[in-house]
């Protein structure tokens, strides 16, 4: 049964007062009239709550720790049902389609699960690994699921992305990735000491970056000890440094980046024939047509344009001109008219979900609460900015997404001039927090 909780608390508000920017205030939002968010607990055994899909005004799905999916219609007064997964993984996203009138729902997690359901209990696709075992489409963790019409990728750490098959079955974009050889190291490399019980690492050497983007390491630039790894891998040649945790080929050297850059990658999105992932370290890729045909392109941003070094970790689009990336600190990259651009939420929290009806109508959430909206319609009351939602939560939060009611005719559209159509839009968390707007009281 879910859990209506209180969440006026006066602590609570000071916790946003305290984290909010100037001259955004907790408690204004721009419609009095619209129905104020409710906050429930559908599952107190589940701790966290990572992503939401909803496919229609009435029914969203929520995955999170464990192996957690529940599935939530508000047709009736709101219910939520718990569904099966055939795993105890942590579930990090999920995403899903109507395609020839079937629906197709994917959720990933831990381990490299993915997840398949058709509106009903999900089970894990499993593969043959070529030794005649079965198991997961990848060792590595998932982060994101995302996709658009007939294709669905997958992307999680080191640099790991994955489509669909004709045929059901998920793969690698090996012959769609830019290779390079890069370090592998988590951006590190470590200067070693050989002792009877196998070399000590003792410092690691900062990565650098040239004029020219290329990445070197300076010894005399050092992070402090970084413990005793059981195995070394030589790099550049060098006997006295090697790749921390350890990662080799097969030849003792640094292992072959996927697409370039081994970072871990959070976050998706696509539509059409494009498709954009962001993650560790503010690596951008796109895939689409360019210079070596149709493929992931990391984006080189113009000189004029400071790079993100902040982690990325959630992605919305509009269209494939106009796409956001956000993440730590606010960190916020816009991307308008085939350029990407550095922005900024404003708020010093670290963004998990962002999502939105149009370009002057966006959700952002995040870590303490953080519970934005940017308000893009000079018209209504709250201006032009972005602004507190009127809720006031402590939590951690980590995805939201919504539905504009018009779209699926949950309601008709409003006059524009008002400001943007009604949305039901929906928010998870930690402690099992769930938050809908317009939700059953509607």
């Amino acid at each position: 049964m879910a859990v209506t909780l209180c969440l006026g608390s006066v602590w609570a508000c000071q916790l946003l007062e305290d984290i909010l920017p100037a001259g955004v205030i907790p408690g204004t939002g721009r419609d009095a009239a619209v129905p104020p968010w409710i906050a429930t607990i559908p599952d107190e055994s589940v701790d966290n709550w990572k992503a939401v899909w909803a496919p229609r005004h009435d029914t969203a799905y929520f995955v999170g720790d464990n192996g957690a999916i529940m599935k939530w219609t508000g047709d009736n007064g709101g219910e939520f049902t718990r569904l099966a997964s055939g795993t105890t993984a942590n579930l990090e996203s999920i995403w899903g389609r109507t395609l020839n009138d079937v629906t197709d729902i994917f959720a990933v997690g831990a381990g490299g699960v993915v997840l398949h359901s058709t509106g009903g209990d999900f089970a894990p696709i499993l593969q043959d690994q070529g030794d005649g075992g079965i198991g997961n489409p990848t060792s590595l963790n998932l982060f994101a699921v995302f996709g658009d019409g007939d294709r669905v990728y997958f992307a999680g750490e080191r640099g790991e992305i994955l489509a669909q098959n004709a045929d059901g079955g998920v793969s690698r974009m090996d012959n769609e990735t830019t290779l390079q050889i890069y370090p592998v190291c988590e951006s590190r490399v470590v200067d070693i000491t050989d002792t009877m019980n196998g070399p000590t690492c003792t410092t690691q050497a900062v990565p650098q970056q040239d004029a020219n983007g290329n990445v070197f390491f300076d010894p005399a630039v050092t992070y402090p000890s970084c413990g005793t790894p059981p195995e070394c891998c030589t790099f550049a040649g060098d006997p006295m440094y090697c790749c921390y945790p350890q990662r080799c080929d097969a030849d003792g050297g640094p292992l072959t980046g996927r697409i370039g850059v081994d970072a871990d990658l959070k976050t998706g999105w696509a539509q059409g024939n494009y498709a954009v992932v962001c993650g560790g370290g503010g690596a951008i890729y796109e895939l689409g047509d360019g210079p070596d045909g149709y493929k992931w392109y990391k984006n080189e941003l113009a000189p004029n344009v400071p790079f993100s070094r902040d982690a990325l970790a959630s992605s919305w689009g509009f269209s494939p001109e106009t796409v956001y990336c956000a993440g730590q600190d606010g960190r916020l990259m816009r991307k308008r008219s085939g350029s990407w651009n550095p922005d900024s939420i404003p708020t010093p929290a670290f963004v998990q979900g962002i999502w939105g009806t149009g370009t002057r109508d966006l959700y952002a959430v995040g870590f303490s609460g953080v519970l934005l909206r940017y308000d893009g319609y000079p018209t209504t009351d709250a201006g032009v900015g972005w602004f507190q939602e009127p809720i006031a939560v402590g939590e951690h939060l980590r995805a939201v997404t919504g539905v504009r009611l018009d779209f699926d005719g949950g309601l008709p559209t409003p006059d524009p001039a008002l400001g943007p159509p009604p949305s039901r839009v929906f928010v998870v968390g930690a402690n099992g927090k769930v938050l809908i707007k317009n939700g059953p009281t509607r």
